[in-house]
């Protein structure tokens, strides 16, 4: 473009631009130059226009621009014909312009961090306006007055600066300048707005990038790899050392030569890359023009390291490539001073120029990451020209597969401009270019068919082909990848748009099911965002370029009464039809908008109506799920949700995706399930509960309160692993399920507790608040650090968990639960009645009872209640109870020592064999034994005593007096001897194998014990009267549950309990009226009434009953009983009580002389 030519459209772009501009200067250029110049200009233009548009969707309008396309295809067609430009297509060009501002499809920028791409399209359409202007003065046609279509454009370019304010201004008049110092056009626009879209790059937070950014993290966590490496030989030129550049500096290089060039590690610009241009077109295509793990050897192989292939060079084989070796002249060393990864002039440097003689093909093998995150794995050396030797290093770069820019885009044509475009990454293209080189037509005829498709269940069906055509998998099987993946195309099209193959921990690319799980909610999150993008280009469309932009309090805002009107439109015709549409409207807003769906759908909820009815009701919940007046259960699915349960006790699942959850009033229960979830709580919104699990890595899940909520507000409190979120002076309250597992580091977790004045609670502040003691009773939880825990006044629970913790109760009646670690208990005067459940499996821990000043040793009585024990001080309002100290593996319930500040020590093993080991005194005492299996030796000495034992091997001995001797499970042993008085033995064991005694004394013999029988009671009575033993229960049971094994007398003699049954369940009567009266039990017993008229009753076993002689009465009771009759016996009644249904056998048997020819 000539100087005369820039000037004047630089002057026009003045005019056009500011509010205030001189006319413009009609330049005396001939109309040919003019014209030529122009269209390759504002061809220049339209294309930055739609590749704005198709980086991000809406803000620059890629389907206006390609109209303002076709317009200039019509100029050049008549230039070709005649010679002339019809003033027509220059108006047409022109009110398009005007169009693409006044429609607002510059509308999906709002928001200051996507400004650069507003600012760049204004001043596309400002420049191609001035340039169409210029086109237009020179037309030399008077017959038609271009005028108003020049002020139409003037004035919308006007709005548009006084909307974008300064920085408009400014670009422009940076543009300006750089066309009058450069007097090349094209090149200043070029370099303005390679900018402005690297900008856009960067302000990820408010584009359609950002989304994808946030797709390509998830591929990559669900993948479970790291970056990936390639290697290439790297010379340390300047002599400090190999320095490189992070894969995060945005460098882009094509190193598997696959025509996508992924962002990657790089070398300083102060050090170079070892290269061989094999194809001679003066630049490094890719990987298999470096020396690394790219490069191709004379096998045909990839190189193991770099080292390898430059040994594939070495012809002498003398371990070095110099110059006698054939190729040593076509290396170069390319220096990337501008670090950009291409070729520019002066980078390839022969190996002479930058003073290589030799280079060392061995090498030294190490592990090596640097500052960059860059691997050197290789380290050998080169040799200068002077013969200083210098570092040569593999030095292998971070790459990212995912980020990728495709260097094989080929112009668009207009026949593709109608139709829905989206942006590829990994190893996928655009799907324009896509569509482009297939040459099927497949994807393109998938693609028309989604955009013409009214029913969305076929849209969904047609979404699958469409990502499967495109990412290049349709003809893999849906079998391939295991039998965990639904359709194995679904993982090989994860792997292109990641740009890598999917690898297990294990190494295999067949997914398990968990694996396959994730992977499959991934899939569907990218089915979702293109889903979303297509959806917005074609049947939503129409809606999209409904809203306009305003200018409110100098802040450009989306007007959406347009849109507003539509929807209303839609809904009073059809309203279920409508809501189905609206639905997915908010759909895809929400998953392919970027910041402008996400304001849309804000301006759209405040253009509604919480209180009234059907659509306004609808509208101010868009994008919502909603809830009503009952109990409602509320599912989200892999897309990010928005659900409110409203008023009732709901119950909210958020599913797959980043979830907004609401329960409203009511007890409501939360549970976000993965993704960056939101649980949302106001005033009034009752007793929820959340349930955070989520095992996903990157996410972020905060609970947040509203507006009229401060933190001072909010109460932090702990209750088992749960925390408790609660509204000072109310009711209200949130309990975060199982918040501090493994010290809140679990799937449980939440990343932040936020407010609306921006504060935000993480785990370590949280963890600090709920350790914190007030007045009243606290729970407090210590974490696996040793902790310092604090009870002060209430009856606290405290908690010390792993650690060797300090726990001091204070005031009221506490429990204290150190868990693992050597833990401290203080106990002071006046800190009331405390108990003490110390619980550690841990071998080598010393756990401590710490008793404070005024507390002495003679204050504090010893004893046992149930397994525990108690130390209760004199003032008998001060008690520590050491829950479960004689519990069946009871060093783990007790504490090593009890210490006085006086310095007396009391060992747990003094304690332990004290209360084991214990004599009565002369009165009546009372000795009870811990519950448990320990083995006591209780005397009770002169007096009534009762001594109770637990599950042990016990010995009791009462002594002299009248005593009561309770066993309890175990193998126990009671002592008696002569003059012991009378005792009673209870003895209750169900315990199998145990063997309980009962030893008599020296002077005791079997001959002096008289066996009988008191109910169900065995009773032992001694010749002389006065010592006599009960052992109680004897024959309830059919079992030994409450017998004596064996009874045993210190000359040898020993009676065993089956001995002793069978002589007490046998009765005889005598030649008088006898009552012989059984055991109700189910034992066998033998009775037998002599003479006289007697009456004979058996219990529930299978018994023998003969009454003989004299006129008799047997009552046989239950169980298959036996009744003897024989000649002569009188006149006898039975009695039997046997269900017909038992299975019982009852049996009269008459004895000899009686026949069956004698009954009648």
């Amino acid at each position: 473009m000539d100087q005369k030519t820039v000037d004047a459209i630089s002057s026009v772009m003045s005019y056009l631009s500011t509010p205030v501009g001189s006319a413009p200067v009609i330049i005396d250029a001939s109309k040919g130059e003019v014209f030529d110049t122009a269209f390759g200009t504002v061809q220049t233009l339209v294309s930055f226009g739609e590749m704005i548009g198709k980086r991000a969707p809406g803000v620059g309008g890629a389907v206006a621009f390609s109209a303002l396309g076709l317009d200039l295809l019509s100029m050049e067609e008549g230039v070709r014909e005649d010679g002339k430009v019809e003033v027509s297509d220059i108006y047409s060009s022109l009110s398009n312009l005007s169009a693409i501002i006044a429609a607002g499809t510059l509308a999906a920028a709002v928001g200051a961090a996507s400004a650069p791409a507003l600012i760049a399209t204004a001043v596309i359409v400002t420049a191609a306006g001035a340039v169409l202007t210029v086109m237009a003065m020179n037309s030399g046609d008077d017959t038609i007055d271009l005028n108003p279509a020049i002020e139409s454009l003037k004035s919308a370019l006007h709005a548009l600066g006084e909307i974008l304010g300064e920085a408009y201004t400014t670009a422009i008049d940076a543009l300006q300048s750089a066309m009058n110092t450069l007097g090349d056009y094209g090149q200043a626009f070029s370099d303005y707005v390679t900018s402005a879209l690297s900008d856009i790059a960067d302000a990820v937070s408010s584009s359609i990038l950002s989304m994808t950014d946030s797709l390509v993290a998830e591929l990559r966590n669900a993948y479970n790899v790291a970056m990936h490496m390639a290697s290439p030989l790297v010379l340390d030129l300047d002599g400090d050392g190999v320095e490189t550049l992070s894969s995060t500096n945005g460098i882009h290089f094509d190193h598997d030569g696959n025509g996508f060039a992924e962002t990657t590690g790089w070398v300083g610009k102060d050090d170079g890359l070892l290269v061989w241009d094999r194809n001679g077109n003066g630049q490094i295509d890719d990987g298999s023009e470096l020396f690394g793990s790219y490069s191709k050897l004379t096998s045909g192989q990839n190189a193991a390291n770099g080292f390898v292939a430059l040994a594939d060079l070495d012809s002498n084989h003398d371990g070095k490539v110099d110059s006698t070796d054939v190729d040593f002249g076509k290396l170069r060393v390319w220096k990337d001073g501008d670090s950009d990864a291409e070729v520019d002039s002066g980078e390839l440097l022969s190996l002479g120029e930058v003073n290589v003689d030799s280079l060392s093909v061995s090498y030294v093998g190490q592990d090596k990451m640097d500052a960059q995150g860059n691997k050197v794995l290789q380290v050998g050396t080169f040799i200068d020209v002077s013969g200083v030797s210098r570092e040569l290093s593999d030095i292998w770069f971070g790459i990212d597969g995912s980020r990728t820019i495709d260097l094989n885009k080929v112009p668009i044509g207009t026949e593709y401009a109608y139709l829905p475009d989206m942006g590829g990454f990994g190893n996928v293209s655009d799907l324009s270019q896509a569509m482009l080189r297939d040459s099927s037509g497949n994807l393109r005829f998938l693609v028309e068919r989604f955009s013409v498709e009214a029913d969305a269940t076929k849209r969904q069906l047609t979404l699958d082909q469409i990502i499967f055509a495109w990412s290049g998998v349709a003809d893999y099987s849906s079998t391939s990848r295991g039998g965990y993946i639904d359709d194995g195309r679904k993982l090989y099209a994860l792997e292109a748009f990641l740009g890598q193959p999917f690898l297990q921990l294990s190494a295999f690319n067949n997914p398990g099911p968990n694996s396959a799980a994730k992977l499959m909610l991934v899939y569907d999150q990218l089915a979702g965002f293109i889903y979303g993008g297509l959806m917005l280009q074609t049947h939503f469309k129409a809606l999209i370029e409904s809203v306009d932009l305003s200018l409110v309090d100098d802040e450009i805002v989306l007007d959406v009464a347009s849109l507003v009107g539509v929807l209303r439109t839609a809904y009073v015709g059809d309203s279920a039809q409508a809501t189905q549409m609206m639905v997915e409207f908010a759909r895809a807003l929400t998953d392919a908008g970027g910041a402008f769906g996400l304001s849309l759908l804000a301006g759209l909820r405040q253009a509604g109506d919480v209180n009234a009815p059907g659509f306004s009701y609808f509208l101010a919940n868009f994008g919502y799920s909603l809830g009503g007046l009952n109990n409602d259960e509320l599912y989200g699915d892999e897309h990010n949700n928005t659900i409110f349960g409203l008023a009732g006790q709901d119950t909210l699942y958020g599913g797959a995706g980043n979830d907004t959850l609401e329960g409203g009033e009511g007890n409501d229960y939360l549970s976000g399930d993965t993704g960056s979830d939101i649980y949302l709580f106001n005033r009034g919104w009752g007793q929820d509960t959340l349930n955070n699990f989520d095992d996903g890595v990157g996410k972020s899940d905060l609970v947040e309160f509203g507006a009229d909520i401060a933190p001072a507000e909010i109460v932090a409190t702990r209750s088992g692993d749960n925390l408790i979120l609660a509204l000072r002076g109310g009711a209200d309250r949130v309990k975060v399920v199982n918040y501090f597992y493994h010290d809140g580091l679990s799937a449980y977790h939440l990343e932040g507790v936020r407010f609306a004045d921006g504060t935000i609670w993480g785990l370590e502040q949280i963890k600090v608040m709920v350790v914190t003691s007030t007045a009243g009773d606290d729970e407090i939880h210590g974490y696996g650090s040793s902790d310092n825990l604090n009870g002060e006044l209430g009856n606290d629970s405290l908690y010390g968990s792993q650690g060797d913790d300090a726990i001091n109760g204070g005031g009221g009646n506490d429990y204290l639960e150190g868990g693992t670690g050597s833990d401290v208990y203080y106990f002071n005067l006046g800190d009331g009645q405390d108990v003490i459940n110390e619980s550690s499996e841990i071998f080598g821990d010393i756990d401590v009872l710490h008793f404070g000043e005024g507390i002495h040793p003679e204050d504090i009585n010893v004893s046992l209640q149930g397994a525990s024990l108690i130390l209760r001080h004199g003032n008998n309002e001060d008690q520590v109870t050491i829950f479960n100290w004689f519990n069946q593996i009871y060093s783990r319930y007790q504490v090593e020592r009890i210490e006085f500040a006086d310095g007396t020590v009391w060992t747990s093993a003094e304690l332990t064999s004290g209360l084991l080991n214990r004599t009565g005194t002369e009165g009546d005492d009372v000795i009870t034994g811990a519950n448990s299996q320990v083995n006591h030796n209780f005397l009770g000495g002169g007096g009534n005593d009762t001594l109770t034992t637990g599950a042990g091997n016990d010995q009791l001995e009462g002594g002299t007096g009248n005593d009561i001797l309770n066993g309890g499970a175990g193998s126990d042993t009671y002592l008696f001897n002569l003059g012991d008085g009378q005792d009673v033995i209870n003895d209750s064991s169900n315990y199998s194998g145990g063997i309980d005694v009962l030893k008599f004394g020296a002077g005791i013999l079997a001959s002096d014990i008289a066996v009988s029988r008191a109910g169900n009671n065995l009773v032992l009575n001694h010749s002389n009267g006065l010592d006599r033993v009960t052992v109680n229960n004897w024959l309830t049971s059919t079992g030994d549950l409450y017998q004596l094994e064996r009874i045993e007398f210190a000359d040898g003699t020993v009676w065993t309990s089956t001995a002793l049954s069978a002589q007490l369940l046998h009765f005889t009567g005598g030649a008088g009226d006898d009552v012989l009266t059984g055991v109700s039990s189910a034992f066998n017993q033998v009775l037998s009434g002599g003479g006289g008229n007697d009456t004979l009753t058996a219990g529930a076993g299978n018994d023998q009953l003969e009454g003989g002689t004299g006129n008799d009465t047997l009552n046989g009771g239950t169980g298959s009983d036996v009744y003897l009759f024989a000649l002569g016996d009188g006149q006898d009644i039975l009695n039997d009580d046997t269900a017909f249904y038992s299975g019982n056998v009852d049996v009269l048997r008459f004895g000899a002389g009686i026949s069956a020819s004698d009954i009648t």
